[in-house]
């Protein structure tokens, strides 16, 4: 399979998943959660912490990093997409980055209990991505073209997701 056919692949694959995943005992989403809205009512900006929703978030008085603070969901809920300073927020709010990608800790929970198992990772995952992808598009990771270089647009086509 060629490289564009696989990340083709892997798009649609992701692009079929659902925003949020909901459990009797919790709900779950990738970043963030608007108060005053029903989950099928917020942003899909929001749930995946897009910047996008991350601006959303701002301009109606809600600071993404503390957002959780006035969660009002029905059910508690599990977040991931960034690092939080806790696990378990007034056992409303459950954080499960424990920054696996970066060398640290993959973190589940068990339900109904809220159980949080956590194992290392093996090793600094976005440290050896990004090596890989480096050699195969060298310009992808710089944030601008270096006088003289231009970017390969097939490269930005076919890799999206990994530019910083």
């Amino acid at each position: 399979v060629s490289q564009s056919r696989y990340y083709a692949q892997m798009i649609n694959y992701f692009q079929s998943l659902p925003l949020y995943i909901e459990f009797p005992a919790a709900l779950v989403v990738h970043a963030y959660f608007e108060r005053g809205k029903r989950v099928d009512e917020q942003l899909g900006s929001v749930l995946l912490g897009h910047p996008d929703g991350e601006e959303h978030l701002l301009k109606n008085g809600i600071n993404p990093e503390t957002w959780y603070q006035t969660y009002d969901g029905d059910r508690p809920i599990i977040v991931g997409h960034r690092e939080y300073p806790f696990l378990n927020y007034n056992d409303r709010v459950f954080a499960l980055d424990t920054r696996c990608v970066y060398g640290g800790e993959l973190t589940g929970l068990l339900l109904p209990n809220f159980e949080p198992y956590s194992v290392d990772a093996l090793e600094d995952y976005a440290t050896t991505t990004k090596r890989l992808y480096s050699r195969m598009t060298p310009n992808l990771f710089n944030s601008s073209p270096q006088a003289g270089q231009e970017r390969n647009s097939r490269d930005e086509q076919e890799l999206p997701l990994l530019q910083s």
